[in-house]
């Protein structure tokens, strides 16, 4: 990736001044951080995932949880395309999230209520910075990513309330990097409102170990989510298909009845 392309991405509006706002927040130059964001040399996380090289779904989550090169990787995902059509009456809306807050940052900026999760330590904490600087605190709630000592991927969203609360829930690239991703599914489906709306994008690589950057499904999506979830896409297969749409049904064990 070049400086150019580089400085392109970064004055792009669905990123939201995010290149801006790593430099305040990690103190480092504009040069730096272009430096990292262009993956050079030990800057690619893919290098740190290799440099580390984890061999348990443990040690991926501790991967996970202190890399210092995914939130630069990150950091150049604008905001995606279906949270441009969510509003107020989507809300509240739940940021399953690798990202530095891009969609949440997008929503509560036009007014609707959201609410985030990352999975990493680091993006979590720069997301908050970025929500605060913008005075937007009000708008958006924070579930941490996990509590010590419990940092195992397949502990995710433990922390999120599974009340039914939510009216939309995202996970766009973020599934298909959790060992039995299918727990935080079952989960982020309680969490979600009779009738809300579950949008997932989950590039899986189905000749991964579960200890790759991207890790193989032994379960389907359409068993992770359940009897209780319906796709608004037929066969919308994710990673193939941007992204695909799931329906929860109004009444348990209801079909159709939305």
């Amino acid at each position: 990736m070049t400086d150019a392309k580089v400085a392109a991405l970064c004055s792009a509006e669905g990123l939201l001044g995010g290149c801006e706002d790593l430099e305040r927040f990690t103190g480092l130059t504009a040069s730096e951080v272009r430096a990292r964001i262009r993956r050079l040399g030990t800057h690619h996380f893919e290098g740190e995932h290799l440099f580390r090289n984890p061999t348990s779904a443990t040690e991926l989550a501790w991967f996970y949880a202190t890399s210092t090169t995914y939130i630069f990787a990150n950091v150049i995902h604008p905001y995606n395309e279906p949270v441009t059509r969510l509003g107020v009456a989507d809300g509240p809306v739940f940021d399953f999230s690798g990202g530095v807050g891009n969609n949440v940052l997008h929503l509560a900026s036009r007014g609707v209520r959201s609410a985030y999760y990352g999975i990493g330590e680091l993006e979590f904490q720069f997301t908050r910075a970025r929500v605060a600087r913008r005075g937007l605190t009000e708008m958006v709630d924070f579930y941490t990513p996990r509590g010590p000592p419990d940092f195992g991927l397949d502990r995710h969203a433990e922390s999120v309330p599974t009340d039914g609360r939510f009216q939309t829930i995202l996970a766009f690239d973020v599934l298909e990097h959790i060992p039995q991703y299918e727990k935080a599914v079952a989960r982020l489906v309680r969490a979600l409102k009779p009738g809300g709306l579950f949008i997932e994008h989950s590039p899986f690589d189905e000749t991964a170990t579960d200890t790759d950057v991207h890790v193989a499904a032994a379960v389907s999506m359409a068993e992770a989510m359940g009897d209780s979830m319906v796709p608004d896409i037929p066969g919308c297969v994710s990673g193939v298909v941007h992204f695909c749409y799931w329906r929860k049904k109004m009444t348990p064990g209801g079909d159709g009845d939305l």
